[in-house]
């Protein structure tokens, strides 16, 4: 699929999903519950919506932990392309990176594309600078705050230890 198929199913998805929130909601009896969760069978209340990418990367880790060593790296690929081309894509290519414990290069523009997310990669996966994320991470005051005490934290530890 491409990013603008991608793009349709993904606000298709979330709309469908906001639709069956409010209808829950608004059910006020567990037989009306149970009637909205029959109309909208991938609803499931406090979870995220069931996009593309979401799973993708669901049946990417289900896919690894089943095979492991003998994983199918065509069907990894065809994981990794969905989530590479989502627009919830940064979320679900930083999961798989912190996932497998590996830097994922491939989706660093990606990751990028997303002030949180970014942060989240330098922290948990690189365990250090995110300079493609840089630039977006300083666009939300809130996440270039975090993101400089972070960097000064490893800088401090650093120079520590070489003392």
């Amino acid at each position: 699929m491409n990013e603008e198929e991608l793009t349709a199913m993904y606000a298709e998805v979330t709309a469908q999903h906001e639709q069956a929130r409010a209808a829950y909601a608004a059910a006020a009896t567990e037989e009306e519950r149970l009637e909205v969760r029959i109309q909208y069978p991938d609803y499931e209340r406090g979870h995220m919506p069931k996009t593309p990418a979401l799973k993708a990367y669901e049946q990417l880790k289900r896919h690894v932990m089943t095979y492991s060593d003998t994983a199918d790296e065509k069907l990894t690929k065809q994981f990794e392309l969905v989530m590479l081309n989502s627009p919830d894509g940064p979320e679900y290519c930083f999961h798989t990176a912190n996932y497998r414990q590996a830097r994922w290069i491939e989706a660093e523009y990606k990751i990028g594309k997303s002030a949180w997310w970014s942060f989240m990669y330098a922290k948990f996966v690189i365990q250090g600078r995110f300079p493609a994320g840089e630039d977006v991470i300083r666009t939300e005051a809130k996440y270039a705050r975090r993101y400089d005490r972070y960097l000064a934290r490893i800088e401090a530890s650093t120079s520590e230890g070489g003392q």
